[in-house]
Protein backbone atom coordinates (compact mmCIF):
# COMPACT_ATOMS: atom_id res chain seq x y z
CA UNK A 1 0.00 0.00 0.00
CA UNK A 2 2.84 2.36 0.70
CA UNK A 3 4.38 1.80 -2.75
CA UNK A 4 1.00 2.41 -4.39
CA UNK A 5 0.58 5.60 -2.41
CA UNK A 6 4.03 6.86 -3.44
CA UNK A 7 3.26 6.15 -7.09
CA UNK A 8 0.08 8.26 -6.95
CA UNK A 9 2.00 11.01 -5.20
CA UNK A 10 4.49 11.17 -8.10
CA UNK A 11 1.64 11.13 -10.65
CA UNK A 12 -0.16 13.98 -8.91
CA UNK A 13 3.10 15.93 -8.61
CA UNK A 14 3.81 15.42 -12.33
CA UNK A 15 0.30 16.60 -13.22
CA UNK A 16 0.68 19.69 -11.04
CA UNK A 17 4.04 20.46 -12.65
CA UNK A 18 2.60 19.87 -16.09
CA UNK A 19 -0.36 22.13 -15.36
CA UNK A 20 1.97 24.77 -14.02
CA UNK A 21 4.17 24.50 -17.06
CA UNK A 22 1.19 24.72 -19.37
CA UNK A 23 -0.12 27.69 -17.42
CA UNK A 24 3.30 29.30 -17.71
CA UNK A 25 3.33 28.57 -21.41
CA UNK A 26 -0.13 30.18 -21.75
CA UNK A 27 1.10 33.21 -19.85
CA UNK A 28 4.08 33.34 -22.18
CA UNK A 29 1.70 33.27 -25.15
CA UNK A 30 -0.34 36.06 -23.64
CA UNK A 31 2.80 38.08 -22.94
CA UNK A 32 4.07 37.68 -26.49
CA UNK A 33 0.70 38.68 -27.83
CA UNK A 34 0.90 41.80 -25.81
CA UNK A 35 4.34 42.65 -27.15
CA UNK A 36 3.62 42.14 -30.83
CA UNK A 37 3.81 45.90 -31.40
CA UNK A 38 7.56 45.92 -30.86
CA UNK A 39 8.41 42.53 -32.14
CA UNK A 40 7.20 39.00 -32.57
CA UNK A 41 8.43 35.90 -30.68
CA UNK A 42 8.21 32.42 -32.21
CA UNK A 43 9.00 28.94 -30.93
CA UNK A 44 12.34 27.36 -31.71
CA UNK A 45 11.88 23.66 -32.52
CA UNK A 46 13.84 20.52 -33.36
CA UNK A 47 12.86 17.21 -34.91
CA UNK A 48 13.37 13.95 -32.98
CA UNK A 49 15.96 12.03 -34.99
CA UNK A 50 18.05 8.92 -34.79
CA UNK A 51 21.78 9.06 -34.20
CA UNK A 52 24.70 8.04 -32.00
CA UNK A 53 25.77 9.54 -28.69
CA UNK A 54 29.10 9.00 -27.00
CA UNK A 55 30.22 10.31 -23.61
CA UNK A 56 33.89 11.20 -23.53
CA UNK A 57 36.32 12.12 -20.77
CA UNK A 58 39.39 13.78 -22.23
CA UNK A 59 42.84 13.47 -20.75
CA UNK A 60 46.52 13.27 -21.53
CA UNK A 61 48.92 10.39 -21.14
CA UNK A 62 52.25 8.83 -21.96
CA UNK A 63 53.15 5.47 -23.42
CA UNK A 64 54.50 3.04 -20.82
CA UNK A 65 55.64 -0.61 -20.95
CA UNK A 66 53.65 -3.39 -19.32
CA UNK A 67 56.48 -3.63 -16.81
CA UNK A 68 59.92 -2.13 -16.37
CA UNK A 69 62.61 -3.73 -14.19
CA UNK A 70 65.96 -2.28 -13.16
CA UNK A 71 68.53 -4.90 -12.15
CA UNK A 72 72.17 -5.30 -11.17
CA UNK A 73 74.96 -7.76 -10.46
CA UNK A 74 74.62 -9.50 -7.09
CA UNK A 75 78.28 -8.93 -6.31
CA UNK A 76 80.81 -6.21 -7.11
CA UNK A 77 83.61 -6.91 -9.56
CA UNK A 78 85.30 -6.13 -12.84
CA UNK A 79 83.39 -6.55 -16.12
CA UNK A 80 85.14 -8.93 -18.52
CA UNK A 81 82.39 -9.59 -21.10
CA UNK A 82 79.22 -7.84 -22.31
CA UNK A 83 76.92 -9.97 -24.48
CA UNK A 84 73.95 -7.62 -25.14
CA UNK A 85 73.22 -4.07 -26.21
CA UNK A 86 70.47 -1.48 -25.73
CA UNK A 87 67.38 -2.19 -27.83
CA UNK A 88 67.98 -5.94 -27.91
CA UNK A 89 65.09 -8.25 -27.04
CA UNK A 90 66.16 -10.68 -24.32
CA UNK A 91 64.64 -13.70 -22.60
CA UNK A 92 64.16 -14.20 -18.88
CA UNK A 93 67.32 -15.81 -17.45
CA UNK A 94 69.51 -14.77 -20.37
CA UNK A 95 73.10 -13.83 -19.39
CA UNK A 96 73.86 -10.29 -20.54
CA UNK A 97 77.33 -9.71 -19.06
CA UNK A 98 79.98 -11.38 -16.90
CA UNK A 99 82.41 -10.29 -14.18
CA UNK A 100 85.84 -11.78 -13.51
CA UNK A 101 84.91 -15.16 -11.96
CA UNK A 102 88.35 -16.81 -11.49
CA UNK A 103 88.23 -16.62 -7.69
CA UNK A 104 84.61 -17.80 -7.52
CA UNK A 105 85.34 -20.78 -9.81
CA UNK A 106 88.35 -21.80 -7.68
CA UNK A 107 86.23 -21.67 -4.55
CA UNK A 108 83.56 -23.80 -6.24
CA UNK A 109 86.12 -26.40 -7.33
CA UNK A 110 87.44 -26.70 -3.76
CA UNK A 111 83.96 -27.02 -2.28
CA UNK A 112 83.00 -29.72 -4.78
CA UNK A 113 86.24 -31.59 -4.02
CA UNK A 114 85.52 -31.53 -0.27
CA UNK A 115 82.01 -32.84 -0.84
CA UNK A 116 83.26 -35.66 -3.09
CA UNK A 117 85.64 -36.80 -0.36
CA UNK A 118 82.81 -36.97 2.18
CA UNK A 119 80.50 -38.85 -0.18
CA UNK A 120 82.98 -41.20 -1.89
CA UNK A 121 82.49 -45.01 -1.85
CA UNK A 122 85.20 -45.25 0.81
CA UNK A 123 83.40 -42.68 2.97
CA UNK A 124 80.13 -44.59 2.63
CA UNK A 125 81.85 -47.88 3.53
CA UNK A 126 83.33 -46.23 6.61
CA UNK A 127 79.88 -44.94 7.59
CA UNK A 128 78.48 -48.46 7.31
CA UNK A 129 81.31 -49.78 9.51
CA UNK A 130 80.68 -47.01 12.06
CA UNK A 131 76.98 -47.91 12.14
CA UNK A 132 77.80 -51.59 12.77
CA UNK A 133 80.18 -50.62 15.59
CA UNK A 134 77.53 -48.36 17.09
CA UNK A 135 75.03 -51.22 16.92
CA UNK A 136 77.44 -53.57 18.71
CA UNK A 137 78.15 -50.98 21.41
CA UNK A 138 74.41 -50.37 21.83
CA UNK A 139 73.81 -54.11 22.35
CA UNK A 140 76.62 -54.27 24.92
CA UNK A 141 75.33 -51.29 26.90
CA UNK A 142 71.77 -52.63 26.84
CA UNK A 143 72.83 -56.07 28.02
CA UNK A 144 74.85 -54.56 30.87
CA UNK A 145 71.90 -52.42 31.98
CA UNK A 146 69.52 -55.36 31.69
CA UNK A 147 71.80 -57.45 33.94
CA UNK A 148 71.86 -54.70 36.57
CA UNK A 149 68.10 -53.96 36.68
CA UNK A 150 66.71 -57.15 35.02
CA UNK A 151 65.41 -57.48 31.47
CA UNK A 152 61.84 -57.23 32.76
CA UNK A 153 62.40 -53.86 34.43
CA UNK A 154 64.30 -52.54 31.40
CA UNK A 155 61.63 -53.65 28.91
CA UNK A 156 58.69 -52.35 30.93
CA UNK A 157 60.49 -49.07 31.67
CA UNK A 158 61.00 -48.48 27.92
CA UNK A 159 57.40 -49.53 27.26
CA UNK A 160 56.14 -47.01 29.83
CA UNK A 161 58.31 -44.24 28.39
CA UNK A 162 56.94 -44.84 24.87
CA UNK A 163 53.35 -44.89 26.15
CA UNK A 164 53.82 -41.63 28.06
CA UNK A 165 55.44 -39.96 25.06
CA UNK A 166 52.57 -41.00 22.80
CA UNK A 167 49.93 -39.76 25.24
CA UNK A 168 51.70 -36.41 25.63
CA UNK A 169 51.98 -36.02 21.85
CA UNK A 170 48.27 -36.75 21.35
CA UNK A 171 47.27 -34.25 24.05
CA UNK A 172 49.41 -31.57 22.44
CA UNK A 173 47.94 -32.32 19.00
CA UNK A 174 44.25 -32.54 19.97
CA UNK A 175 44.14 -29.70 22.52
CA UNK A 176 41.48 -29.16 25.15
CA UNK A 177 38.43 -29.97 22.99
CA UNK A 178 39.12 -33.25 21.15
CA UNK A 179 36.51 -34.83 18.91
CA UNK A 180 34.79 -38.04 19.90
CA UNK A 181 37.15 -40.06 17.72
CA UNK A 182 40.19 -38.23 19.10
CA UNK A 183 39.00 -38.74 22.68
CA UNK A 184 38.75 -42.47 22.04
CA UNK A 185 42.36 -42.42 20.85
CA UNK A 186 43.40 -40.47 23.95
CA UNK A 187 41.61 -42.96 26.20
CA UNK A 188 43.39 -45.88 24.50
CA UNK A 189 46.77 -44.15 24.95
CA UNK A 190 46.02 -43.46 28.64
CA UNK A 191 45.04 -47.11 29.12
CA UNK A 192 48.37 -48.19 27.64
CA UNK A 193 50.19 -45.96 30.14
CA UNK A 194 48.32 -47.58 33.05
CA UNK A 195 49.02 -51.06 31.67
CA UNK A 196 52.72 -50.26 31.31
CA UNK A 197 52.83 -48.91 34.88
CA UNK A 198 51.26 -52.12 36.18
CA UNK A 199 53.74 -54.23 34.19
CA UNK A 200 56.65 -52.18 35.58
CA UNK A 201 55.44 -52.67 39.17
CA UNK A 202 55.25 -56.41 38.62
CA UNK A 203 58.74 -56.45 37.08
CA UNK A 204 60.15 -54.45 39.99
CA UNK A 205 58.56 -56.84 42.49
CA UNK A 206 60.09 -59.80 40.69
CA UNK A 207 63.44 -57.97 40.64
CA UNK A 208 63.44 -57.42 44.38
CA UNK A 209 62.03 -60.81 45.38
CA UNK A 210 63.71 -63.13 42.91
CA UNK A 211 66.14 -61.50 40.47
CA UNK A 212 68.50 -60.05 43.09
CA UNK A 213 68.70 -63.38 44.90
CA UNK A 214 69.36 -65.27 41.70
CA UNK A 215 72.01 -62.90 40.37
CA UNK A 216 73.59 -60.89 43.20
CA UNK A 217 73.57 -63.19 46.25
CA UNK A 218 76.96 -64.28 47.69
CA UNK A 219 77.67 -67.91 46.82
CA UNK A 220 80.20 -70.57 47.67
CA UNK A 221 81.27 -73.53 45.62
CA UNK A 222 81.89 -76.98 47.16
CA UNK A 223 85.38 -77.90 45.97
CA UNK A 224 84.57 -81.58 46.06
CA UNK A 225 81.19 -81.57 44.32
CA UNK A 226 81.34 -78.24 42.50
CA UNK A 227 77.92 -77.45 43.86
CA UNK A 228 77.19 -73.71 44.21
CA UNK A 229 75.17 -72.56 47.20
CA UNK A 230 74.01 -69.22 48.57
CA UNK A 231 75.66 -67.85 51.68
CA UNK A 232 73.30 -67.10 54.57
CA UNK A 233 73.92 -64.99 57.66
CA UNK A 234 71.92 -64.65 60.84
CA UNK A 235 69.93 -61.39 60.95
CA UNK A 236 69.50 -60.27 64.53
CA UNK A 237 66.69 -57.90 63.57
CA UNK A 238 64.56 -60.67 62.11
CA UNK A 239 66.01 -63.56 64.04
CA UNK A 240 66.43 -65.50 60.82
CA UNK A 241 69.18 -66.69 58.55
CA UNK A 242 68.99 -64.55 55.41
CA UNK A 243 70.96 -64.70 52.15
CA UNK A 244 73.83 -62.31 51.74
CA UNK A 245 73.01 -60.09 48.71
CA UNK A 246 75.15 -57.35 47.16
CA UNK A 247 72.72 -55.48 44.84
CA UNK A 248 73.97 -52.97 42.26
CA UNK A 249 74.49 -49.50 43.63
CA UNK A 250 72.36 -46.59 42.53
CA UNK A 251 75.50 -45.09 40.95
CA UNK A 252 76.15 -48.26 38.93
CA UNK A 253 72.55 -48.28 37.66
CA UNK A 254 72.56 -44.55 36.78
CA UNK A 255 75.89 -44.92 34.97
CA UNK A 256 74.55 -47.91 33.05
CA UNK A 257 71.47 -45.92 32.03
CA UNK A 258 73.68 -43.02 30.89
CA UNK A 259 75.92 -45.36 28.87
CA UNK A 260 72.88 -46.99 27.29
CA UNK A 261 71.28 -43.64 26.34
CA UNK A 262 74.57 -42.43 24.89
CA UNK A 263 74.92 -45.62 22.86
CA UNK A 264 71.38 -45.13 21.52
CA UNK A 265 72.16 -41.54 20.50
CA UNK A 266 75.40 -42.52 18.77
CA UNK A 267 73.69 -45.33 16.91
CA UNK A 268 70.91 -42.97 15.76
CA UNK A 269 73.43 -40.37 14.58
CA UNK A 270 75.37 -43.04 12.68
CA UNK A 271 72.15 -44.18 11.02
CA UNK A 272 71.19 -40.61 10.05
CA UNK A 273 74.63 -39.98 8.59
CA UNK A 274 74.50 -43.13 6.47
CA UNK A 275 70.97 -42.24 5.33
CA UNK A 276 72.22 -38.80 4.28
CA UNK A 277 75.07 -40.33 2.28
CA UNK A 278 72.55 -42.58 0.55
CA UNK A 279 70.33 -39.63 -0.32
CA UNK A 280 67.46 -40.57 1.98
CA UNK A 281 65.15 -37.99 3.51
CA UNK A 282 66.01 -37.08 7.10
CA UNK A 283 63.67 -35.98 9.90
CA UNK A 284 63.96 -32.38 11.13
CA UNK A 285 65.58 -33.49 14.39
CA UNK A 286 68.46 -35.33 12.66
CA UNK A 287 71.83 -34.36 14.14
CA UNK A 288 75.39 -35.52 14.68
CA UNK A 289 78.90 -34.24 14.12
CA UNK A 290 79.43 -36.14 10.86
CA UNK A 291 76.01 -35.17 9.57
CA UNK A 292 76.76 -31.51 10.36
CA UNK A 293 80.05 -31.78 8.52
CA UNK A 294 78.31 -33.28 5.47
CA UNK A 295 75.59 -30.64 5.48
CA UNK A 296 78.19 -27.88 5.77
CA UNK A 297 80.05 -29.29 2.77
CA UNK A 298 76.80 -29.36 0.79
CA UNK A 299 76.01 -25.79 1.83
CA UNK A 300 79.51 -24.72 0.80
CA UNK A 301 78.93 -26.09 -2.70
CA UNK A 302 75.58 -24.29 -2.98
CA UNK A 303 77.15 -21.05 -1.75
CA UNK A 304 80.10 -21.37 -4.14
CA UNK A 305 77.80 -22.02 -7.10
CA UNK A 306 75.75 -18.97 -6.17
CA UNK A 307 78.94 -16.91 -6.00
CA UNK A 308 79.70 -17.96 -9.58
CA UNK A 309 76.12 -17.13 -10.65
CA UNK A 310 76.44 -13.73 -8.99
CA UNK A 311 79.20 -12.83 -11.44
CA UNK A 312 76.62 -13.03 -14.24
CA UNK A 313 74.16 -10.25 -15.09
CA UNK A 314 70.94 -12.13 -15.79
CA UNK A 315 67.74 -10.69 -17.28
CA UNK A 316 65.02 -11.04 -14.63
CA UNK A 317 62.25 -10.96 -17.25
CA UNK A 318 61.74 -11.09 -20.99
CA UNK A 319 61.63 -7.78 -22.82
CA UNK A 320 63.63 -5.05 -24.50
CA UNK A 321 66.78 -3.61 -22.98
CA UNK A 322 66.12 0.08 -22.37
CA UNK A 323 69.57 0.68 -20.86
CA UNK A 324 72.81 -1.24 -20.23
CA UNK A 325 75.47 0.92 -18.60
CA UNK A 326 78.46 -1.44 -18.91
CA UNK A 327 81.84 -1.49 -20.58
CA UNK A 328 84.56 -4.14 -20.47
CA UNK A 329 87.09 -3.38 -17.74
CA UNK A 330 84.63 -1.34 -15.72
CA UNK A 331 84.41 -2.02 -11.97
CA UNK A 332 80.79 -2.19 -10.81
CA UNK A 333 78.98 -2.33 -7.47
CA UNK A 334 75.59 -3.85 -6.78
CA UNK A 335 73.74 -0.73 -8.00
CA UNK A 336 71.39 -1.18 -11.00
CA UNK A 337 73.17 -1.14 -14.36
CA UNK A 338 70.37 -2.22 -16.73
CA UNK A 339 66.67 -1.85 -17.35
CA UNK A 340 64.44 -4.30 -19.23
CA UNK A 341 60.85 -3.53 -20.21
CA UNK A 342 57.96 -5.29 -21.92
CA UNK A 343 57.25 -3.17 -24.98
CA UNK A 344 55.14 -5.82 -26.69
CA UNK A 345 52.13 -5.09 -24.47
CA UNK A 346 52.14 -1.30 -24.03
CA UNK A 347 49.97 0.73 -21.69
CA UNK A 348 49.11 4.40 -21.55
CA UNK A 349 49.39 6.15 -18.21
CA UNK A 350 46.54 8.65 -18.30
CA UNK A 351 45.56 11.72 -16.26
CA UNK A 352 42.07 13.27 -16.28
CA UNK A 353 40.56 16.33 -14.69
CA UNK A 354 38.99 15.80 -11.27
CA UNK A 355 35.48 16.50 -12.64
CA UNK A 356 35.78 13.39 -14.86
CA UNK A 357 36.14 11.02 -11.89
CA UNK A 358 32.76 9.38 -12.69
CA UNK A 359 33.63 8.92 -16.36
CA UNK A 360 36.47 6.42 -15.98
CA UNK A 361 36.43 2.92 -14.52
CA UNK A 362 38.08 -0.44 -15.26
CA UNK A 363 36.51 -1.94 -18.36
CA UNK A 364 35.73 1.37 -20.08
CA UNK A 365 36.98 1.55 -23.70
CA UNK A 366 39.40 4.27 -24.71
CA UNK A 367 40.64 5.97 -27.89
CA UNK A 368 44.23 7.20 -28.01
CA UNK A 369 46.10 9.42 -30.43
CA UNK A 370 49.85 9.92 -30.14
CA UNK A 371 51.68 13.13 -30.93
CA UNK A 372 54.22 11.11 -32.93
CA UNK A 373 51.58 9.52 -35.21
CA UNK A 374 49.28 11.80 -37.20
CA UNK A 375 45.66 10.85 -37.91
CA UNK A 376 45.89 7.43 -36.30
CA UNK A 377 43.46 6.43 -33.53
CA UNK A 378 44.37 3.50 -31.32
CA UNK A 379 41.97 1.62 -29.06
CA UNK A 380 42.40 0.26 -25.58
CA UNK A 381 40.70 -0.62 -22.33
CA UNK A 382 40.92 0.97 -18.88
CA UNK A 383 42.48 -1.62 -16.55
CA UNK A 384 43.18 0.42 -13.42
CA UNK A 385 42.06 3.64 -11.76
CA UNK A 386 43.78 4.87 -8.61
CA UNK A 387 41.32 5.15 -5.70
CA UNK A 388 42.75 8.52 -4.67
CA UNK A 389 43.46 11.67 -6.61
CA UNK A 390 47.05 12.54 -7.44
CA UNK A 391 48.47 16.03 -7.49
CA UNK A 392 50.53 17.58 -10.26
CA UNK A 393 51.63 21.16 -9.60
CA UNK A 394 48.97 21.36 -6.86
CA UNK A 395 46.25 20.32 -9.31
CA UNK A 396 44.11 17.28 -8.36
CA UNK A 397 43.94 14.70 -11.16
CA UNK A 398 42.47 11.26 -11.76
CA UNK A 399 45.22 8.74 -12.50
CA UNK A 400 44.62 5.52 -14.44
CA UNK A 401 46.07 2.98 -16.85
CA UNK A 402 44.82 2.01 -20.30
CA UNK A 403 45.98 -1.22 -21.91
CA UNK A 404 46.25 -0.88 -25.67
CA UNK A 405 44.49 -3.53 -27.70
CA UNK A 406 46.99 -6.02 -29.17
CA UNK A 407 47.59 -6.42 -32.88
CA UNK A 408 47.34 -2.74 -33.81
CA UNK A 409 49.82 -1.58 -36.42
CA UNK A 410 52.14 1.37 -36.03
CA UNK A 411 52.75 0.94 -32.30
CA UNK A 412 56.55 1.08 -32.54
CA UNK A 413 56.67 4.22 -30.45
CA UNK A 414 59.22 5.29 -27.86
CA UNK A 415 58.43 4.86 -24.19
CA UNK A 416 57.16 8.17 -22.85
CA UNK A 417 55.48 9.21 -26.13
CA UNK A 418 52.79 11.81 -25.39
CA UNK A 419 49.15 10.99 -26.13
CA UNK A 420 45.65 12.43 -26.03
CA UNK A 421 43.22 9.99 -24.43
CA UNK A 422 39.43 9.84 -24.73
CA UNK A 423 37.75 7.57 -22.20
CA UNK A 424 34.35 6.42 -23.44
CA UNK A 425 32.11 6.55 -20.39
CA UNK A 426 28.99 5.62 -22.30
CA UNK A 427 27.80 4.95 -25.82
CA UNK A 428 24.47 4.45 -27.54
CA UNK A 429 24.12 3.84 -31.28
CA UNK A 430 21.08 4.45 -33.49
CA UNK A 431 18.92 5.90 -30.72
CA UNK A 432 16.40 8.75 -30.58
CA UNK A 433 18.05 12.11 -29.91
CA UNK A 434 16.80 15.57 -28.98
CA UNK A 435 18.77 18.71 -28.13
CA UNK A 436 19.33 19.11 -24.42
CA UNK A 437 17.53 22.48 -24.63
CA UNK A 438 14.28 20.58 -25.16
CA UNK A 439 14.44 18.91 -21.75
CA UNK A 440 12.66 20.26 -18.66
CA UNK A 441 13.81 18.54 -15.46
CA UNK A 442 10.75 18.45 -13.20
CA UNK A 443 12.53 16.47 -10.43
CA UNK A 444 15.91 14.74 -10.13
CA UNK A 445 16.15 12.36 -13.06
CA UNK A 446 12.56 13.09 -14.24
CA UNK A 447 12.16 15.03 -17.53
CA UNK A 448 9.42 16.46 -19.72
CA UNK A 449 9.39 18.06 -23.19
CA UNK A 450 6.93 20.17 -25.14
CA UNK A 451 5.81 18.32 -28.27
CA UNK A 452 4.00 20.13 -31.08
CA UNK A 453 0.64 18.46 -31.67
CA UNK A 454 -1.55 20.12 -34.29
CA UNK A 455 0.64 23.20 -33.99
CA UNK A 456 0.17 23.44 -30.22
CA UNK A 457 2.87 22.57 -27.66
CA UNK A 458 1.85 19.66 -25.41
CA UNK A 459 3.76 18.66 -22.31
CA UNK A 460 4.92 15.04 -22.28
CA UNK A 461 7.03 12.98 -19.84
CA UNK A 462 10.06 11.24 -21.33
CA UNK A 463 12.68 8.78 -20.13
CA UNK A 464 16.21 10.03 -20.76
CA UNK A 465 19.29 7.83 -21.22
CA UNK A 466 22.75 9.17 -22.04
CA UNK A 467 23.23 12.91 -22.21
CA UNK A 468 26.14 15.08 -23.29
CA UNK A 469 26.47 18.84 -23.64
CA UNK A 470 24.36 18.97 -26.81
CA UNK A 471 22.05 15.99 -27.16
CA UNK A 472 20.11 13.57 -24.98
CA UNK A 473 19.04 10.00 -25.67
CA UNK A 474 15.29 9.46 -25.42
CA UNK A 475 14.54 5.95 -24.17
CA UNK A 476 10.75 6.33 -24.22
CA UNK A 477 8.09 9.00 -24.61
CA UNK A 478 8.83 10.23 -28.14
CA UNK A 479 8.73 8.90 -31.68
CA UNK A 480 11.14 9.57 -34.50
CA UNK A 481 10.10 12.61 -36.52
CA UNK A 482 8.08 14.34 -33.80
CA UNK A 483 8.73 18.03 -33.23
CA UNK A 484 9.82 19.33 -29.82
CA UNK A 485 10.33 22.90 -28.71
CA UNK A 486 13.79 24.01 -27.65
CA UNK A 487 13.12 27.62 -26.65
CA UNK A 488 12.02 30.96 -28.05
CA UNK A 489 13.58 32.95 -30.83
CA UNK A 490 12.77 36.65 -31.33
CA UNK A 491 12.22 37.94 -34.87
CA UNK A 492 11.75 41.55 -36.00
CA UNK A 493 8.60 42.38 -37.99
Amino acid sequence: MQVFGKRWTWIVLALILAAGAYYGYGRWQQATGQEQDTGEETLKTARVRRGDIVLYANGTGTLAPAYEVAFAFNTPGRVVEVYAQVGQVVEAGEVLARLDDAEALARLAQAERNLRELTSPAAQAQAEADLAAAQENLNTMRNRLAWLISPGVLNTTERLQKAEDRLAALKAEYGENPTEEQQAELDAAAYEVRAAEAALRAAQAYYEETYLLDNFAETVTNPKTGEVSIVYEYNEATGKDEPVIYPPSIYDIQQAWADYNLAQARYQEAQWYLDALQGKELPPEASGAMLARLQQAQDDVVSARQAVEDTRLVAPAAGTLLSLDLTVGQTVSTAPVAVVADLAHPYVEVYLDEIDWDKIAPGYPAEITFDAVDEKVYTGLVVQVDPALVYEQNTPLVHGWVQLDPGQSGLRLPVGAGAAVDIIGGRADDVLLVPVEALREVSPGQYTVFVLENGEPTLRSVEVGLKDLFFAEIVSGLEEGEIVTTGIVETQP
